[in-house]
């Protein structure tokens, strides 16, 4: 199985939910408790007043939940995304270092016993990497 984590698609993401974010508290969070509260302002029945009010708590609990977990979410994000890339960058690096320990062996090999050995599954492998974006 290939699962292909794109670091610009992952950031892309991210930037959309902090956006997302900043337009539900910074606009339309605010935009609903205005409305709710001037509504109440209006209103003289208790019952209805004590509804107003608890939909306004809910709302700012709400906000600044969202708020304070999608800057958490975006950092968690960030974090990973540094590893992954490094994490990705040392594989790559590591299977260059394999394949051409492979072909030095080969080489080596070939010249002593003068055995041949295909290496095109190697390079077929490398370009795989290489298309995918992995080199």
């Amino acid at each position: 199985m290939f699962v292909n984590l794109d670091i610009e698609t992952l950031k892309a993401i991210s930037r959309e939910i902090d956006s997302t974010n900043s337009t539900l508290v910074g606009s339309l969070y605010p935009q609903v408790r205005n409305a709710l509260v001037s509504i109440n302002e209006n209103i003289k029945t208790s019952g209805l007043t004590a509804l107003l009010n608890s939909c306004v708590d809910v709302i700012d609990e709400t906000s600044q939940t969202l708020g304070k977990n999608i800057t958490n979410l975006n950092a968690f994000l960030d974090s990973q995304m540094r590893a992954y890339q490094q994490t990705l960058e040392e594989m790559v690096g590591n299977i260059r270092t394999s394949v051409n320990h492979m072909e030095e062996l080969i080489s080596q090999m070939s010249g002593v016993n003068r055995l041949e050995v295909n290496t095109t599954r190697l390079g077929s492998v490398y370009q795989t990497l290489a298309s995918n974006g992995g080199i």
